[in-house]
C-alpha cells in the first residue's frame, strides 16, 4: 500500500503541532452478517470507534445484539426505508423534495422511535445519515424538532452547527467505485483525497474530522484489505486522533451550552 504519498502531509501536521481527527461511518445495516462482524473486528483491533448508519425498516434484533458485543461501536439512523423516491433523470434520494414535507418528517419520526426502542441508549446517537447523502433544505429544518441532534452526509460542512441548534459531521473518504465496476477505487486517487482533506485542515478551512465511509455490505476482497491497511496505518500516525461520534456530539452540546 503506498501509504509512504501520506508521510510528508502528516509531517507537516506534526510540524504544525496539528491533530487531525478521523470518524468511521458505516452505512446500510440491517441485521447482523459475518461481514459486519469482520468490519467490527478490524474496529476492534484498531481501537477506531465506529458508527453503523442502520435502515429503520427491516431491522432485526440481530443486529443489535452484535453492536452490543462491540462497545466501540455506535448506531445512527440511515433513512426510513432507503427507498429511492427520485424521478428517473434525477440522482436518487429518499428524503428530497419529491414526496409532502409532512409525510417524510412521520418516516423520520417512526424511524428514530424504533431505533431507541431496539437500542440502548448508550447505543444510539440520535444523528440522521439520509441515503445516498441527500436531503432537503426544508427537510433538515424539521430535524431538531423530531428529535435529531445531528446530520451526516458527504462532503465538507458549511458549519458545525446551524442556527437551530443542529450539528453536523460529513463522511470525506469512500474507497468504493460506484460507477466503474463496485470494486476499489484507484489507490492513488483514494490518497490523494486523504492528502487534500488534511490539507484543507491545516490550511485553517476547517476543524471537522475527516471522515472514512464504507459499506460492509458490498465490499470485496481489495476494499476490505485497504481498508485495513488503511486504519492499522492511521493508528500508528502521532497527529491521527480517532473519535467516537458519540463523544464528539456530546462535546459539541455541552460547548453549545455553555456558551449560552
Amino acid at each position: 500500500m503506498p501509504f509512504s504519498r501520506l508521510e510528508n502531509i502528516l509531517a507537516e501536521a506534526e510540524a504544525q503541532k496539528v491533530i487531525i481527527p478521523f470518524w468511521w461511518r458505516d452505512d446500510d445495516a440491517v441485521t447482523q452478517s459475518p461481514a459486519l462482524e469482520h468490519l467490527l473486528s478490524i474496529s476492534k483491533a484498531a481501537r477506531f470507534p465506529i458508527a453503523i448508519a442502520a435502515i429503520p425498516t427491516g431491522l432485526q434484533k440481530s443486529l443489535i445484539t452484535q453492536v452490543k458485543k462491540h462497545p466501540q461501536a455506535s448506531l445512527l439512523v440511515h433513512g426510513f426505508a432507503h427507498f429511492n423516491h427520485a424521478p428517473a433523470d434525477e440522482k436518487k434520494a429518499e428524503f428530497k423534495a419529491h414526496r409532502p414535507l409532512e409525510l417524510m418528517c412521520t418516516e423520520l419520526q417512526s424511524g428514530l422511535q424504533h431505533l431507541r426502542n431496539m437500542a440502548t441508549p448508550e447505543q444510539l446517537c440520535p444523528i440522521f445519515v439520509p441515503p445516498w447523502n441527500r436531503i432537503s433544505p426544508e427537510l433538515t429544518d424539521q430535524l431538531r424538532g423530531i428529535g435529531f441532534q445531528g446530520l451526516s452526509t458527504f462532503g465538507n460542512r458549511q458549519a458545525p452547527l446551524r442556527s437551530d441548534g443542529l450539528f453536523q459531521i460529513n463522511t470525506h473518504i469512500d474507497p468504493i467505485a460506484w460507477h466503474a465496476g463496485r470494486s476499489l477505487l484507484p489507490i492513488d486517487t483514494i490518497i490523494e483525497t486523504i492528502i487534500s482533506a488534511i490539507q484543507y485542515r491545516l490550511d485553517g478551512h476547517s476543524d471537522e474530522p475527516i471522515g472514512l465511509l464504507t459499506h460492509h455490505l458490498v465490499h470485496d476482497g481489495a476494499i476490505w484489505e485497504f481498508t485495513e491497511s488503511l486504519v492499522n496505518y492511521l493508528k500508528m500516525c502521532e497527529v491521527i486522533n480517532f473519535i467516537d461520534v458519540r463523544d464528539y456530539l456530546s462535546q459539541a452540546l455541552s460547548r453549545t451550552d455553555r456558551s449560552c
